[in-house]
């Protein structure tokens, strides 16, 4: 996989891994990744997902080069533009995964609206763990929610990365 972690610019191999591993396991029909950057996130996803896997990728600006990059992955995605992410239309996704607003109310308010969906995602991914403030935003999301979701806080991961499992 480290090839296509360098080709799409990126270097943290844990980090993708973590992602790449949860994407297998999951085997989601749908990924949305809000904070798409430059794509490699969602190329670490799209090299263990189904071939049947749509994705939706969501940026306040979508960087110049990322089409190509995806392309060159053979990786079909939607690519939305939207300065507020909690406007999103309302999209089933399986698996959702969240590196963008890491304000304590931006994680907060992301959550809640995956949350609300009418199929909520089986996971969610959090990048930037490390952050207090996203630490405060997902805990206040668990402590509001009467959904039942299990927590798993990865520290080796540059910057942390916390998973959320809707329980059963």
């Amino acid at each position: 996989m480290s090839d296509l972690i360098e080709a799409a610019g990126y270097l943290d191999d844990t980090y993708h891994r973590l992602l790449a591993s949860l994407v297998k396991e999951a085997n989601p029909g749908s990924v949305l990744e809000i904070g798409v950057g430059n794509g490699s996130s969602m190329v670490a996803m799209a090299s263990t997902a189904s071939r049947r896997t749509s994705f939706v990728g969501v940026d306040m600006r979508i960087q110049e080069g990322l089409r190509e990059t995806l392309d060159a992955h053979g990786i079909k995605a939607e690519l939305v533009e939207t300065l507020d992410f909690v406007e999103i239309p309302k999209r089933r996704a399986d698996f959702v995964h969240l590196d963008a607003d890491h304000s304590t109310i931006g994680v907060f308010r992301e959550l809640l609206q995956v949350d609300q969906w009418n199929e909520p995602p089986k996971v969610i991914s959090i990048h930037d763990w490390i952050d207090p403030y996203t630490k405060w935003g997902v805990t206040c999301f668990i402590m509001s929610t009467s959904s039942p979701w299990t927590v798993e806080i990865h520290p080796e991961v540059f910057n942390g990365c916390v998973v959320l499992r809707r329980g059963k």
